[in-house]
C-alpha cells in the first residue's frame, strides 16, 4: 500500500510539473513580440556592450546586471530574436518550479500538503506569464526559491564554508535584487557565525549602488511622472477614501480568488509558525518593513 501511495505521489508531481512546463512553454512558443517596457530595456542592452551590461542601463530600465550580462552573451551566440531574449526567463520559470518543490519538501511533512503546493505553483497564471515576459521577474521567483531552500541548510560556518558563503551572498543581488531579503534574514539568523560578511557585503552594494541602482533610481524619478502623467486623475480626499473600500471589497466578491489567496497565505504564516520555520518567517518580516 506505502509502495502504491509512494507511486502515485510521484507520478502526480510528474503530472504536475509538466502540466507547469507545458503551459510555460506553449506561452513562450506562442510570444514573439515585446511591450512597450520590454522595448525599451531591449534597447537598453542592444545600445551597450557587454561590459557596460554591469553599469546603469538608461531609458528609464533597470536590471540586475547578471541578467543583463547572461541576455547579452545568449544573443551574442544564437543571434538577437524574442525568443533568445527571453530564455532566461523561461529557464528560470521550469528550473523554480523544481526548486519549489524542494522547498516543499523542507516545509512541508505530508506528501498532499506538497503536491497541492506544487499544484497550485505549476498553474498560477502570473508565474506563467513571467516565463515569457523580458523581464527579471522569474529570476527572482527563482533566487528566492533556491534561497529558502539553501540557506537554512548552512549549519557550519568553518572558514572554507564562511568564505564559499560570503561569495554567494555578494553575487546573488546582482542576479536578483529581492535576494537581499533572504540574504539579511540568513545573516540576522547567524548572526554570531556570519557578521564578518557583513563588510564584503556593504562593499559590494555600495559599489552597486552608486553605479547602477542610484543612475537608474534618478532616471526614474525623472521619466515616469511625465510618461503616466495622463493616466491617472486628480481625486479628492473622499473620492480616495471611495476608492480605497472599493478595493477592500474586492477581496471578498463572491467568485474571485483574491479571499482564498489571502486566506492560504495567513494560513501559510501560522503553519511556519507552529513548524517554528524562523528563517522564513525572518525574510517575510523583512519583506513587509521594506
Amino acid at each position: 500500500m506505502k509502495q502504491m501511495q509512494k507511486y502515485l505521489y510521484f507520478a502526480l508531481l510528474a503530472l504536475f510539473f509538466l502540466l507547469g512546463l507545458t503551459l510555460r512553454a506553449k506561452l513562450y512558443i506562442a510570444s514573439n513580440v515585446f511591450s512597450d517596457d520590454e522595448c525599451r530595456l531591449v534597447l537598453s542592452i542592444l545600445n551597450k556592450n557587454i561590459w557596460e551590461s554591469f553599469l546603469f542601463l538608461g531609458s528609464a530600465q533597470s536590471a540586475p546586471p547578471l541578467f543583463i550580462f547572461c541576455t547579452k552573451m545568449i544573443t551574442a551566440v544564437f543571434g538577437f530574436s524574442e525568443h533568445a531574449a527571453k530564455f532566461i526567463p523561461f529557464v528560470s520559470s521550469v528550473a523554480a518550479i523544481y526548486f519549489f518543490y524542494k522547498c516543499c519538501t523542507q516545509y512541508f511533512k505530508k506528501n498532499y500538503t506538497r503536491l497541492a503546493a506544487v499544484f497550485i505553483f505549476a498553474i498560477c497564471q502570473p508565474l506563467i506569464a513571467f516565463s515569457s515576459i523580458f523581464k527579471q521577474y522569474s529570476t527572482d521567483v527563482l533566487i528566492a526559491c533556491i534561497c529558502l531552500y539553501y540557506f537554512p541548510k548552512i549549519k557550519e560556518f568553518d572558514r572554507k564554508k564562511l568564505i564559499i558563503t560570503g561569495v554567494g551572498i555578494c553575487i546573488l543581488p546582482f542576479i536578483s535584487l529581492p535576494s537581499l531579503f533572504f540574504i539579511g534574514a540568513f545573516l540576522l539568523k547567524n548572526f554570531k557565525n556570519t557578521f564578518k560578511l557583513l563588510l564584503p557585503l556593504a562593499a559590494t552594494m555600495i559599489l552597486y549602488y552608486f553605479f547602477n541602482l542610484a543612475p537608474a533610481k534618478l532616471d526614474l524619478d525623472t521619466h515616469f511622472p511625465n510618461y503616466w502623467n495622463d493616466g491617472f486623475f486628480g481625486f479628492s480626499f473622499s473620492d480616495f477614501l471611495r476608492f480605497l473600500v472599493l478595493n477592500i471589497k474586492f477581496y471578498f466578491v463572491p467568485n474571485t480568488f483574491s479571499l482564498p489567496a489571502i486566506i492560504l497565505f495567513i494560513w501559510g504564516i501560522c503553519l511556519f509558525i507552529r513548524e517554528k520555520c524562523s528563517y522564513i518567517l525572518l525574510s517575510l518580516l523583512l519583506v513587509f518593513m521594506a
